[in-house]
């Protein structure tokens, strides 16, 4: 894989691991620093807690504004429901874990057939490993890494059949979980440095090298990364009111959406939950500034 196009405009779709904006962060803020002439530009197209599914049902507001020619994909430990991994009764385990694998599959051509048809480039990422073997105080899912690995070689797969570029965070993530601090608690987000592993392993497959560690808050001392990462970040963190909170606000106008959000934090409709909390706050007040955030975006890529 080489390094992307000049003038290419890049989007990095995903999950909540994708929507910290960090790995991505570090991407860009390589290409700015030491491959000003190519001339990429970035836009991030992540929410946490979505799944493939959410990825083509808010595709037009998304990912369309910022134009992409290219863009990464970064699905899997959302989509494979983890959770039954757990269940004690194997039929129902097997049937939901089936259903989820299947619906993986479906969603993946699915969504690159909407990338294409838009004359987007695809750039597969294999999903990064469930991190059941680290050492943690809390309990793994039992065959969590399994799981994802299948995940994993449905990517590959698809990426070979349809002669896509890809990166393999999987394999990568994998041979180093075990041996450094690259996750939290969890076994799902990367920590700071497994962050750095992952924009590592992407400027690696393009033939490029990222150099040591470094922290993410010094990255964004930089004041031109830290507005965009800024930018960026706010913008998705919108979407993560229809994917965490309540997905039936996306069909409505907008004043009809801030109006019912509006209610719901005025009366604590999210309780004790800290999520829903966080997003329907957020989304009084970055929702109006939707169209401000998308033009801040392409300020900062010189647009």
């Amino acid at each position: 894989m080489n390094t992307f196009p000049k003038d290419s405009r890049v989007i990095f779709i995903g999950d909540s691991i994708t929507a910290q904006c960090n790995y991505t962060t570090r991407v860009a803020d390589y290409y700015n620093k030491n491959l000003p002439e190519l001339n990429v530009k970035f836009a991030l197209g992540a929410v946490s807690g979505s799944t493939l599914n959410h990825a083509i049902k808010y595709f037009e507001k998304l990912v369309l504004p910022f134009k992409p020619t290219h863009a990464t994909i970064f699905y899997g430990i959302n989509d494979c429901g983890r959770g039954a991994l757990n269940l004690d009764d194997k039929d129902e385990r097997y049937n939901k874990l089936k259903a989820a694998y299947d619906r993986y599959c479906a969603n993946l051509e699915i969504f690159l057939d909407m990338l294409i048809a838009h004359d987007i480039t695809p750039i597969l990422i294999t999903p990064a490993p469930y991190a059941e073997f680290m050492s943690a105080d809390t309990a793994a899912y039992p065959h969590g890494h399994r799981v994802m690995y299948e995940y994993a070689e449905v990517v590959r797969a698809a990426a070979k059949c349809r002669g896509l570029d890809l990166i393999d965070f999987h394999a990568r993530m994998s041979e180093l979980y075990m041996i450094e601090a690259d996750y939290g608690a969890d076994r799902v987000h990367p920590s700071d440095l497994g962050q750095h592993r992952l924009a590592e392993c992407l400027l690696r497959t393009q033939g490029l090298e990222l150099g040591e560690y470094i922290p993410l808050s010094d990255i964004t001392a930089d004041e031109k990364i830290c507005a965009w990462r800024t930018a960026a970040y706010r913008f998705c963190r919108i979407f993560g009111m229809y994917v965490c909170v309540m997905p039936e606000l996306y069909d409505m106008s907008i004043d009809e959406q801030l109006n019912i959000v509006n209610e719901y934090v005025l009366t604590r409709g999210y309780g004790d939950n800290n999520v829903r909390r966080d997003f329907s706050t957020e989304f009084v007040v970055l929702k109006p500034r939707e169209q401000e955030l998308i033009a801040r975006i392409a300020e900062l890529n010189g647009d």
